[in-house]
Protein backbone atom coordinates (compact mmCIF):
# COMPACT_ATOMS: atom_id res chain seq x y z
CA UNK A 1 0.00 0.00 0.00
CA UNK A 2 1.18 3.76 -0.56
CA UNK A 3 -0.32 6.27 1.35
CA UNK A 4 0.45 10.53 -0.09
CA UNK A 5 0.88 12.66 3.28
CA UNK A 6 0.64 16.03 2.23
CA UNK A 7 1.60 18.21 5.47
CA UNK A 8 1.34 21.43 5.94
CA UNK A 9 3.27 21.86 9.13
CA UNK A 10 6.41 20.49 10.60
CA UNK A 11 7.13 18.56 13.90
CA UNK A 12 5.46 15.79 15.14
CA UNK A 13 2.21 16.75 13.64
CA UNK A 14 3.21 14.78 10.34
CA UNK A 15 3.66 11.30 12.80
CA UNK A 16 -0.08 12.10 14.44
CA UNK A 17 -1.79 12.22 11.02
CA UNK A 18 0.17 8.89 9.63
CA UNK A 19 -0.74 7.15 13.51
CA UNK A 20 -4.17 8.47 13.23
CA UNK A 21 -4.05 7.29 9.71
CA UNK A 22 -2.77 3.75 10.67
CA UNK A 23 -4.61 3.06 13.22
CA UNK A 24 -7.65 4.13 11.40
CA UNK A 25 -7.37 2.23 8.50
CA UNK A 26 -5.60 -0.85 9.86
CA UNK A 27 -7.33 -3.56 11.83
CA UNK A 28 -5.24 -5.06 14.75
CA UNK A 29 -4.46 -8.52 12.11
CA UNK A 30 -2.93 -5.98 9.80
CA UNK A 31 -5.32 -5.52 6.71
CA UNK A 32 -4.84 -2.23 5.48
CA UNK A 33 -7.66 -1.12 2.94
CA UNK A 34 -7.80 1.02 0.02
CA UNK A 35 -5.00 3.44 -0.94
CA UNK A 36 -5.09 7.21 -0.10
CA UNK A 37 -4.13 10.90 -0.77
CA UNK A 38 -4.86 13.04 2.17
CA UNK A 39 -3.94 15.84 4.02
CA UNK A 40 -4.13 18.28 7.88
CA UNK A 41 -7.54 19.95 6.53
CA UNK A 42 -8.84 16.80 7.43
CA UNK A 43 -8.15 17.07 10.34
CA UNK A 44 -10.07 19.34 13.41
CA UNK A 45 -7.67 21.48 14.82
CA UNK A 46 -6.61 20.46 18.21
CA UNK A 47 -5.70 22.58 21.42
CA UNK A 48 -2.23 21.03 22.95
CA UNK A 49 -4.64 19.29 25.41
CA UNK A 50 -6.54 17.52 23.43
CA UNK A 51 -3.21 16.80 21.25
CA UNK A 52 -1.70 15.47 23.86
CA UNK A 53 -4.29 13.08 24.88
CA UNK A 54 -4.84 11.83 21.03
CA UNK A 55 -1.12 11.39 20.45
CA UNK A 56 -0.88 9.00 23.67
CA UNK A 57 -3.83 7.17 22.87
CA UNK A 58 -2.75 6.61 19.19
CA UNK A 59 1.06 5.24 21.03
CA UNK A 60 -1.26 2.89 22.79
CA UNK A 61 -2.42 1.73 19.76
CA UNK A 62 0.71 1.66 17.83
CA UNK A 63 2.00 -0.95 20.69
CA UNK A 64 -1.35 -2.85 20.46
CA UNK A 65 -0.23 -3.18 16.62
CA UNK A 66 3.10 -4.12 17.44
CA UNK A 67 2.78 -7.11 20.26
CA UNK A 68 0.18 -8.30 17.09
CA UNK A 69 3.23 -8.67 14.89
CA UNK A 70 5.21 -10.30 17.65
CA UNK A 71 2.43 -12.42 18.80
CA UNK A 72 1.40 -13.10 15.49
CA UNK A 73 5.18 -13.76 13.94
CA UNK A 74 4.25 -11.57 11.39
CA UNK A 75 7.17 -9.13 9.46
CA UNK A 76 6.06 -5.41 8.63
CA UNK A 77 8.41 -2.84 7.03
CA UNK A 78 7.27 0.47 7.29
CA UNK A 79 8.75 3.15 4.48
CA UNK A 80 9.16 7.05 4.59
CA UNK A 81 9.58 8.74 0.97
CA UNK A 82 9.27 12.39 0.52
CA UNK A 83 10.43 15.55 0.13
CA UNK A 84 13.25 17.09 1.97
CA UNK A 85 12.14 18.56 5.40
CA UNK A 86 8.57 16.92 4.74
CA UNK A 87 9.26 15.39 8.34
CA UNK A 88 10.16 11.18 7.17
CA UNK A 89 12.83 11.42 9.20
CA UNK A 90 10.88 12.88 12.44
CA UNK A 91 7.69 10.57 11.79
CA UNK A 92 9.90 7.39 11.73
CA UNK A 93 11.48 7.91 15.05
CA UNK A 94 8.73 9.02 16.23
CA UNK A 95 6.99 5.60 15.86
CA UNK A 96 9.98 3.81 16.41
CA UNK A 97 10.76 5.65 19.86
CA UNK A 98 7.80 4.15 22.01
CA UNK A 99 7.89 0.62 20.73
CA UNK A 100 9.32 -2.85 22.41
CA UNK A 101 13.36 -1.62 20.98
CA UNK A 102 14.23 -5.23 20.68
CA UNK A 103 11.31 -6.27 17.84
CA UNK A 104 11.84 -2.75 16.20
CA UNK A 105 14.86 -0.96 14.00
CA UNK A 106 15.09 2.23 12.54
CA UNK A 107 17.00 2.67 9.34
CA UNK A 108 18.34 5.37 7.64
CA UNK A 109 21.08 4.50 4.90
CA UNK A 110 23.71 6.98 4.03
CA UNK A 111 25.49 7.07 0.40
CA UNK A 112 25.87 3.38 -0.83
CA UNK A 113 29.16 1.45 -0.81
CA UNK A 114 30.25 0.58 -4.25
CA UNK A 115 29.70 -3.18 -3.53
CA UNK A 116 25.51 -1.54 -2.44
CA UNK A 117 25.34 0.44 -5.26
CA UNK A 118 26.16 -2.46 -7.86
CA UNK A 119 23.90 -5.12 -5.82
CA UNK A 120 21.00 -2.60 -4.87
CA UNK A 121 18.16 -5.06 -3.97
CA UNK A 122 20.96 -7.07 -1.67
CA UNK A 123 21.33 -3.67 -0.13
CA UNK A 124 17.75 -3.48 1.41
CA UNK A 125 17.38 -7.51 1.69
CA UNK A 126 19.62 -8.12 4.20
CA UNK A 127 17.68 -5.58 6.27
CA UNK A 128 14.05 -6.48 6.10
CA UNK A 129 12.24 -7.53 9.34
CA UNK A 130 12.78 -10.94 10.91
CA UNK A 131 9.85 -12.84 12.10
CA UNK A 132 8.03 -10.29 15.28
CA UNK A 133 10.05 -7.26 13.83
CA UNK A 134 8.84 -4.06 12.50
CA UNK A 135 10.98 -1.82 10.97
CA UNK A 136 10.85 1.88 9.67
CA UNK A 137 12.80 2.98 6.77
CA UNK A 138 13.69 6.53 6.39
CA UNK A 139 13.89 6.24 3.03
CA UNK A 140 14.20 3.42 1.10
CA UNK A 141 15.40 1.13 -1.86
CA UNK A 142 12.88 3.95 -4.00
CA UNK A 143 16.17 6.28 -3.69
CA UNK A 144 16.92 4.24 -7.12
CA UNK A 145 14.74 6.21 -8.36
CA UNK A 146 13.77 9.22 -6.58
CA UNK A 147 17.29 10.45 -5.57
CA UNK A 148 20.27 8.90 -7.19
CA UNK A 149 19.87 9.71 -10.27
CA UNK A 150 19.43 13.45 -9.80
CA UNK A 151 22.67 13.45 -7.59
CA UNK A 152 24.70 10.98 -10.02
CA UNK A 153 24.93 8.40 -7.53
CA UNK A 154 23.77 5.59 -9.84
CA UNK A 155 24.27 4.92 -13.60
CA UNK A 156 21.36 5.42 -16.07
CA UNK A 157 22.24 1.77 -16.82
CA UNK A 158 21.44 0.80 -12.78
CA UNK A 159 18.66 3.19 -12.81
CA UNK A 160 16.79 1.36 -15.52
CA UNK A 161 17.67 -1.93 -14.10
CA UNK A 162 15.94 -0.95 -11.12
CA UNK A 163 13.07 0.33 -12.73
CA UNK A 164 13.01 -2.99 -14.30
CA UNK A 165 13.15 -5.04 -11.81
CA UNK A 166 11.23 -3.48 -8.72
CA UNK A 167 8.16 -4.85 -9.33
CA UNK A 168 9.08 -8.79 -9.28
CA UNK A 169 11.98 -7.91 -6.31
CA UNK A 170 9.29 -6.26 -4.31
CA UNK A 171 6.69 -9.15 -4.88
CA UNK A 172 8.98 -11.39 -3.99
CA UNK A 173 9.65 -9.57 -0.53
CA UNK A 174 5.55 -8.90 -0.08
CA UNK A 175 5.66 -12.43 0.44
CA UNK A 176 6.42 -12.66 3.41
CA UNK A 177 6.93 -9.38 4.78
CA UNK A 178 3.73 -6.27 4.99
CA UNK A 179 4.93 -3.09 3.52
CA UNK A 180 3.55 0.04 4.31
CA UNK A 181 4.30 3.09 2.07
CA UNK A 182 4.03 6.56 3.14
CA UNK A 183 5.05 9.57 1.16
CA UNK A 184 5.25 12.92 3.10
CA UNK A 185 4.97 15.83 0.56
CA UNK A 186 5.05 19.66 1.81
CA UNK A 187 4.75 22.80 -0.63
CA UNK A 188 7.85 24.52 -1.04
CA UNK A 189 6.89 27.66 0.83
CA UNK A 190 6.68 25.47 3.73
CA UNK A 191 9.57 23.85 3.23
CA UNK A 192 11.78 26.76 3.03
CA UNK A 193 10.40 27.31 6.61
Amino acid sequence: MLYFVTAQFLGGISAMVVMRFLMKNSKVNNQVIGERTFNLQGYEKLTQKQYQREKFRLRVELIKFQKSVIKENRKVAVIFEGRDSAGKTDTAKQFSKYLIPEQVKYINLGIPTEWESKHWFKRYEKLMPKNGEMIFFDRSWYNRALIEPALGFCTQRQYKNFMKNVNDWEGNIKKGTKIIKFYLSIDKTTQKK
